[in-house]
C-alpha cells in the first residue's frame, strides 16, 4: 500500500516493475501485467498470480518477516506469524 500511495494511487511503470512485497516477483507480474502495459479501463494481459502487498508463499521464512504486521483476512483480529495466523 505504501508504494501505491507513493505513486499517488496511479499504476505507473515504476510501480509495476517494483517488488513491493519482496517475494521476488514484480507488482506487475503478480497483478497480471508483466509487461507493464495495462491502462485504466483495460484488461490485464495475464491472470493475477499473487498480491503485491503480501509476500508469498506465506511459508517462506523471509516472508514471515515481511508479513509480520499483516492481519489474516480470514481470521479477523489475528496476525500472521511465520506464515501462519496466530
Amino acid at each position: 500500500m505504501q508504494d501505491f500511495k507513493g505513486a499517488i494511487f496511479e499504476w505507473t511503470k515504476d510501480l509495476c516493475q517494483k517488488d513491493s512485497d519482496q517475494d521476488g516477483r514484480t507488482n506487475g507480474e503478480e497483478l497480471g501485467d508483466p509487461d507493464c502495459t495495462w491502462k485504466k479501463g483495460g484488461t490485464p494481459s495475464a491472470a493475477a498470480s499473487g498480491h503485491p502487498g503480501i509476500c508469498e508463499p506465506l511459508s517462506d521464512p523471509k516472508c514471515a518477516t515481511v508479513n509480520k504486521d499483516i492481519k489474516c483476512a480470514s481470521e479477523t483480529g489475528k496476525w500472521c506469524l511465520f506464515g501462519h495466523c496466530v
